[in-house]
């Protein structure tokens, strides 16, 4: 049973359209979003290191550098028969890179998601390398990378198997960070800190989602609504106008260089879209006969309009018609 049914096959349709639009980098991210929204859905979920605390889940993979969104999936909670899912983390990451099977990207996610099991598995099966941090909690890791006391601060320790590299740094007294990787092979050391690069690359990329969800939280469709279906479409729009403008800067990079210009395109795309009905309404004669509608319609079209030929026989409305 699908409890997200009301929304589902419209998701569909976006995912469709993101993942046909656009070609990703080599490096994809994986996290999730949560779209805001405390109303009843059966699935909505509590995050306290989330802004919003309450909302609808959504697992995302999205381009590491530009944001761009690739592919979404609803999280609607707990199965019906109330068996708690194993291995959730892994699921998800094989569910939305499915699409790049076979193709040698890297995938970038955090400790929810890495394991050992799932690095093996996209490197075998999918031809995918990974990039996390890693829980300190999970059994493959050795006791002494998670222990920082005693070990010198911006020191590192490195562990090899089966093409898996396994880093543990230590960014200060008694404080440890573990990241897994299968697209670094050595035991490089860069800046003045001393960190790994494979930690220095999972900074630069980590951000896919996380700014997709802030870019999102800029500029919104959002409005106030108890129903869950119409909130979760708002937030729909909102993706596909980002997608939308990430294609558009990426298709003409000498496209505006201000600070604003994100804004400036959401609001060209919004008049572009709204202008063929502006058209209708600027012919219709008893539309035209009202003050605020026309001059809404002449600010839009920028200049004054002609008024339509009143000779002309008028559409009937529904009462004339009755």
């Amino acid at each position: 049973m699908d409890k997200a049914a009301a929304i589902s096959d419209v998701f569909q349709m976006l995912n469709a359209n993101l993942k046909s639009c656009y070609v990703p980098g080599t490096n994809v991210t994986v996290d999730e979003q949560l779209f805001a929204f405390r109303g009843g859905t059966g699935f909505t979920q509590y995050m306290p290191s989330k802004p919003a605390k309450y909302g609808i889940k959504v697992w995302w993979v999205c381009d590491s550098l530009s944001s761009y969104p690739l592919k979404g999936q609803i999280y609607t909670g707990m199965a019906i028969s109330g068996e708690r899912e194993r291995n959730q983390g892994e699921r998800v990451v094989k569910d939305l890179c499915e699409m790049f099977r076979g193709s040698a990207r890297n995938v970038v996610c955090d400790n929810f998601f890495t394991s050992y099991n799932l690095a093996l598995s996209l490197m075998l099966d999918y031809k995918l390398s990974i990039l996390g941090t890693v829980n300190k909690k999970r059994t493959f890791v050795p006791a002494f990378f998670v222990n920082p006391k005693g070990r010198i601060p911006e020191s590192t320790l490195f562990g090899f198997s089966e093409n898996v590299c396994l880093c543990s740094y230590v960014p200060k007294k008694n404080k440890c960070v573990i990241l897994m990787s299968t697209s670094h092979y050595d035991m490089e050391i860069t800046g003045p800190k001393n960190k790994p690069k494979m930690i220095n690359d999972y900074n630069k990329l980590k951000g896919g989602v996380d700014n997709m969800d802030k870019y999102l939280s800029e500029y919104t469709t959002k409005r106030k609504t108890n129903r869950w279906p119409l909130a979760f479409f708002y937030n729909m729009l909102d993706v596909a106008a980002l997608a939308a403008f990430v294609l558009y800067k990426e298709n003409n990079p000498q496209y505006n260089t201000s600070t604003n210009k994100r804004r400036m395109f959401l609001q060209q795309l919004c008049e572009q879209l709204a202008m063929p009905e502006i058209e209708i309404r600027s012919n219709n004669i008893q539309i035209m006969r009202h003050f605020g509608p026309r001059s809404g319609i002449e600010a839009m079209k920028g200049g004054p309009i002609k008024s339509p030929d009143t000779n002309e026989k008028m559409t009937p409305t529904k009462r004339d018609a009755s």
